[in-house]
């Protein structure tokens, strides 16, 4: 049996990167592990008496800044393998590796475009049904050789696109 499914989460945490002022007063701080994704992934389960599937996905993760006159953001790149287990029909929980690719400050020209090293870390989820919670231990290494804490909590939703 495999399925192939779609998500999107939401994640709070990790160290801040950066603190942007407005011309306008106020201000907005963008975290490492701050930000939504989007993401495929497919599930397999190679023996259908057991309640245990591999998986995989592929995503986008961004965060945006709140100003009207930039576009200054942190993009990433999440792929995640993993095991999950299927305690009743209704409740599961999951334990992955993750790796962040393609991790960029962009600063729409108000500073310099800052790079980071692609980052290995682990995640661990639980849910009911299509919802989940999720911990998420990561760090980030930028091109400077500075580090920042990438760990982060969020919620999933998840919805399968097929199942066979």
């Amino acid at each position: 049996m495999f399925d192939v499914y779609g998500e999107f989460a939401v994640e709070v945490g990790g160290d801040d990167v950066i603190e942007l002022l407005f011309t306008g007063g106020g201000s907005q701080t963008l975290s490492a592990g701050q930000g939504g994704t989007f993401a495929a992934g497919l599930r397999a389960r190679p023996v259908a008496t057991l309640p245990l599937s591999l998986f995989g996905s592929i995503g986008y993760k961004f965060v945006l800044n709140a100003s009207d006159n930039a576009d200054i953001r942190l993009t990433r790149i999440p792929i995640e393998l993993g095991l999950r287990a299927d305690v009743t029909d209704a409740v599961w929980a999951e334990a992955a590796y993750t790796r962040h690719a393609g991790i960029t400050l962009y600063g729409d020209d108000f500073f310099s475009d800052v790079d980071f090293d692609a980052a290995d870390g682990a995640t661990l989820a639980a849910g009911w049904r299509w919802v989940g919670a999720s911990y998420t231990a990561i760090r980030y290494t930028s091109e400077d050789g500075t580090e920042f804490d990438a760990s982060n909590v969020g919620v999933t939703l998840r919805l399968a696109l097929s199942d066979r």
